[in-house]
């Protein structure tokens, strides 16, 4: 008796293996975007909430700094310099001092970090 997948007409195993596994990609995908939804959520309901009673948005707080995307033991004061530094607009670069790589300098931003060494230096911003 010939086996289902080797009539003609019906599906490859590998196909269906394929196909399969496409399914599950799906399905793994659409369950990611259904978590940054409803992070993105808490962090709509907690900026209407800080906006309702008049209190300032606090980065430095979940579920905006997990949203931001920054380190747990954050303070203020370093949330908004990271956001600032995520937002700002870009200049053109400039040359590290020590490695000589391209670091981008940004408006508003006077020190500047290389991405590959880690030296500072000085920007027009």
């Amino acid at each position: 008796m010939a086996d289902f997948f080797d009539r003609p007409g019906s599906m490859s195993r590998g196909r269906l293996r394929a196909t399969s596994q496409g399914v599950a990609d799906s399905l793994q995908s659409t369950a990611e975007l259904r978590q940054q939804v409803e992070a993105l959520r808490k962090v709509l309901r907690q900026l209407i909430f800080a906006q309702v009673q008049g209190q300032p948005l606090e980065l430095h707080e979940d579920p905006i700094r997990t949203w931001l995307g920054l380190p747990v033991d954050i303070t203020a004061e370093q949330a908004m310099d990271a956001l600032v530094r995520s937002q700002a607009r870009v200049l053109g670069t400039a040359a590290c001092p020590e490695c000589g790589a391209r670091v981008q300098d940004k408006e508003g931003l006077e020190d500047e970090a290389c991405p590959w060494c880690g030296a500072s230096l000085a920007t027009g911003g």
